[in-house]
């Protein structure tokens, strides 16, 4: 009988001993854990003021600017704004707009390597986007918007060979403001800090998940609840 309760008493120590492990294994892990989303750099942001001038993005602060906004007047002497897109940033096109406008995109939405039905990264070879001239929306954006209108935009950006995603929203000054012929700005801005992972549109922070130092808390809990009732078995006469 001795026997067998020291063999119990070993078989407990075991598990709680593995339960330990585990719980260590977790919290650890929660230590170096990634922050998911987050609020993109340098917002807000548009074309400035200032004629024939530039105004670039660099969305994660890394140094490398992603987008350039751009005011100026063509030789008509029509104002314009221009986002431009620079290395292997990009923004969502409507499948629909042949001139690759960029899209209206609605809440929900994921942005991410593989886009809904209907969207598409702007192709490579297209690197400027016209979104205001004079007192109208410019050709590039006919399909989508309207002076005076706030929707939510797509777009993705390189660093140090990664991809990031993420999503803005895209404030178009009305018709009759002092800026209507350069006046959008970006408001609000957020992307997916993990590389290749995806966001939904309008998304501020992750998912409410349980930290890692829950999980190792009910491990431990469990693992004592299981001992204290293995210790309380009655033993064979």
């Amino acid at each position: 009988m001795r026997d067998s309760a020291r063999k119990n008493s070993a078989s407990i120590n075991e598990k709680l001993a593995s339960l330990a492990g585990v719980a260590t294994v977790v919290l650890g892990a929660g230590a170096t854990a990634e922050a998911g989303i987050v609020a993109a750099q340098n917002v807000p942001v548009g074309p400035p003021a200032m004629v024939n001038a530039q105004t670039d993005w660099d969305v994660d602060g890394s140094g490398t600017i992603d987008f350039t906004f751009e005011h100026f007047l063509n030789n008509a002497s029509v104002a314009k704004a221009w986002i431009h897109e620079r290395g292997a940033a990009r923004f969502v096109a409507p499948l629909a707009n042949l001139v690759d406008g960029v899209a209206n995109i609605p809440t929900s939405v994921s942005i991410d390597a593989t886009l809904p039905s209907g969207f598409y990264f702007i192709a490579n070879a297209r690197s400027s986007i016209t979104v205001t001239t004079s007192s109208a929306i410019g050709q590039d954006l006919a399909m989508n918007w309207t002076m005076g209108q706030t929707g939510y935009v797509g777009f993705k950006f390189a660093d140090q060979g990664n991809t990031y995603y993420g999503w803005a929203k895209l404030e178009i000054d009305p018709a009759g403001s002092a800026t209507k012929g350069y006046g959008f700005s970006i408001t609000e801005a957020y992307y997916n800090n993990t590389p290749g992972s995806g966001i939904r549109v309008g998304a501020t922070s992750d998912p409410v998940v349980p930290e890692p130092s829950a999980y190792a808390l009910a491990l431990l809990a469990a693992g004592g609840v299981a001992a204290y009732r293995s210790r309380r078995k009655p033993t064979a006469a």
